[in-house]
């Protein structure tokens, strides 16, 4: 396994995980706050991150 894939499968980790968490530092940031705003709302942020996360890690393991 790459680092690369190693990298996806990581970051998808911490993006379902910030999907599924209340931590201010994320959810206050100005690019999440974008998605925040085009998802209508935090539980649409919720599940386009969590669709982001799965798609990552998805990605990691079947590689590019």
């Amino acid at each position: 396994m790459e680092i690369d894939q190693l990298f996806c499968i990581f970051g998808g980790f911490f993006t379902l995980l910030a999907a599924r968490s209340n931590w201010n530092w994320f959810w206050n940031h100005p690019r999440a706050k974008g998605v925040l705003s085009m998802c209508r709302g935090k539980k649409g942020a919720r599940i386009f991150y969590s669709i982001v996360g799965i798609l990552l890690i998805a990605l990691g393991i079947n590689g590019f």
